[in-house]
């Protein structure tokens, strides 16, 4: 967690969301702190239920340019590449 606290963004990818279903927020000494987010997501399957869209500070979803945002979730950026 003090590495993620150093960290300005921490990366992921949409199968860890889906099948680990993190916080990836920073719990130290009692504190909770929720942490700017990157998600790769090449066919924006992401789930808006997943656990750490109620703690990231904002989320930044990188996607196929081919794949058009239909439901977008809340405090997240969309960016096709």
């Amino acid at each position: 967690h003090l590495k993620r606290q150093q960290s300005d963004v921490i990366l992921t990818t949409e199968k860890t969301v889906r099948f680990d279903d993190p916080l990836l927020n920073v719990r130290r000494e009692g504190q909770e702190e929720g942490k700017v987010i990157a998600i790769i997501d090449s066919r924006l399957s992401l789930k808006k239920n997943a656990k750490l869209f109620t703690k990231a500070k904002h989320c930044h979803i990188y996607h196929d340019k081919n794949y058009s945002v239909r439901y977008p979730i809340a405090n997240c950026s969309y960016h096709p590449i």
